[in-house]
């Protein structure tokens, strides 16, 4: 009988809030895992056994990446890094021009990623800071094309990013994002009036919740929105709602729980993700297909892959407010649409996105890590 392989997650915000964290914790939580596993941060010592060893890394956006990497080598450990977000590619991880308001489509160069830095504002001014974000991307980058790290991402969207900065595409491999169905239980239809529509994120300019309270003007006067989050873009949100006259059909729930959202959720008719960058993957999606209600979203990163067009969604062009606003106004009409895009939403997240599933591809991953270490 094979050895069971002993795994070394590596991920410095254990402590915070976020999807990373969810993401490491949930497949720790699984006591049927064929693999034995450990959470440590990057300042914790590797253990110093390599057989049936691998660490597994999961946090590109500091230098302490690249000194986990070093010794994982240095210790004949198989290694595996999963991208979470844009850092290997992006110097400022945030594929978004805030001055236009518009997602970033450059390949990482180092006349293009510092001409947008001050011309386009996608990340720090600071030249000293800018120069240092390009030179750990650069670094976590030329470790990634040498080949011998297994690398997992989300979406194709990431893939075609890793492939197009030179990473082979025998070492990166597609995994399922895992969610727990026993926390989604069969959806019961919304309230019947008023339409109501939900956002949850982070309010910042590139998660586009202006866009939204834009739309939602041009739209017809009887929906309303619910808003779940906080940031930094809240004051300007609310401000926009004012101004707009809307006050009395958005609500600012700020911060919420995970039962909140799937409380909100359950009462709305339609979940809006208008991001205006490109996301990574993106979990809210996810959430909302659960919980068996249609999704309006942005064509942009890898949300098209998550939120099908046609099957489970609808989508429009970033930043287009006409074309949101029909969107709302398509889904406000037509209830047996609403039904049909939210039941494949749901077909499809419990069928792909499994923890069985990611659990499988899990394993081929080490077992290939621990075939191509560095002896």
């Amino acid at each position: 009988m094979p050895a069971r392989i002993r795994v070394d997650h590596r991920y410095a915000d254990i402590d915070a809030g976020g999807g990373v964290r969810t993401w490491i914790r949930s497949l720790m939580g699984d006591p049927d895992a064929p693999f034995d596993q450990t959470l440590n941060q990057p300042w914790d010592r590797q253990p110093a056994d390599r057989d049936h060893r691998v660490v597994h890394l999961h946090d590109h956006r500091r230098t302490a990446w690249l000194d986990e990497y070093r010794q994982a080598r240095n210790r004949g450990a198989g290694i595996v890094t999963t991208i979470h977000n844009h850092a290997p590619y992006c110097p400022s991880q945030s594929k978004f021009f805030q001055r236009m308001g518009r997602p970033c489509s450059i390949a990482m160069s180092p006349g293009g990623c510092m001409a947008s830095r001050f011309l386009m504002r996608c990340g720090r001014r600071n030249p000293v800071a800018a120069v240092g974000e390009f030179r750990r991307a650069s670094a976590v980058l030329e470790v990634l094309r040498g080949g011998r790290v297994q690398t997992l991402v989300y979406t194709e969207f990431v893939r075609r990013q890793l492939l197009d900065q030179g990473v082979p595409d025998p070492v990166i491999g597609l995994a399922p994002i895992p969610m727990t169905s026993a926390d989604w239980p069969a959806p019961a239809p919304p309230p019947e009036a008023p339409p109501r529509l939900l956002f949850t994120g982070r309010l910042s300019p590139d998660k586009g919740l202006s866009w939204l309270i834009d739309a939602l003007a041009a739209a017809d006067g009887e929906v309303v929105l619910d808003v779940a989050g906080s940031g930094d873009d809240e004051h300007h949100a609310r401000r926009r709602v004012e101004e707009l006259g809307l006050a009395a059909r958005v609500t600012f729930h700020g911060w919420v729980d995970a039962p909140r959202v799937r409380e909100l959720l359950a009462r709305c008719w339609v979940a809006v993700v208008p991001s205006q960058w490109h996301e990574p993957a993106g979990i809210v999606t996810l959430e909302a297909h659960l919980a068996g209600r249609p999704v309006i979203a942005a064509r942009v990163g890898g949300i098209p892959e998550l939120a099908r067009e046609g099957r489970s969604a609808l989508l429009v062009a970033p930043g287009d407010v006409a074309a949101l606003a029909a969107a709302i106004d398509r889904l406000r009409r037509d209830d047996g649409l609403r039904r049909r895009l939210g039941a494949a939403g749901r077909e499809d997240v419990l069928r792909e996105h499994t923890r069985e599933r990611l659990v499988d591809v899990l394993v081929r991953t080490y077992e290939r890590a621990l075939d191509h270490r560095v002896r």
